[in-house]
């Protein structure tokens, strides 16, 4: 893995959310993959996914590098527990981690002038055989 992506899942490990990988498990066994994302009994976690790296000149101030990353983000539904609003409640506290401190081991967490966090889809889903709630949020840094 590379030195963001680290650190990136060390601080997102804070935010009990789950169990959560710095990369997409897989397993041919719906249980195996289960297990993986397996907490008190139900499915809570996600995983991180690197989806570009770019560099670009910057001239007298050097090159720009950025890197945008994806957070999935599943649990299982519980409608006697309004899982869904717990479900809301994690996103909320991904945003929030990064809002007002958006540094990250020298990488800052934005695009252009606004921060680098977006909400990409946040809907129902079968996972390991398990209806869950799904949430994919678009992560950017750059440095």
């Amino acid at each position: 893995m590379n030195e963001l992506r680290d650190g990136l899942l060390e601080r997102l490990q804070t935010l009990s959310l789950g169990k959560l990988h710095g990369y997409e498990r897989y397993s041919r066994n719906t249980t195996t993959l289960a297990d993986c994302y397996k907490v008190d009994g139900r499915l809570e976690g996600g995983f991180i996914r690197r989806l570009t790296a770019k560099i670009t000149p910057g001239g007298s101030q050097g090159n720009r590098r950025r890197q945008e990353f994806e957070l999935t983000l599943i649990r299982s539904f519980q409608d006697e527990l309004e899982s869904e609003l717990l479900f809301d409640s994690a996103i909320d506290r991904v945003i929030a981690e990064f809002e007002n401190n958006h540094k990250l081991w020298g990488w800052t967490c934005s695009v252009g002038d606004r921060l680098g966090f977006e909400l990409v889809r946040n809907t129902p889903a079968m996972f390991a055989g398990v209806l869950v709630h799904y949430a994919v949020l678009r992560i950017a840094f750059i440095r």
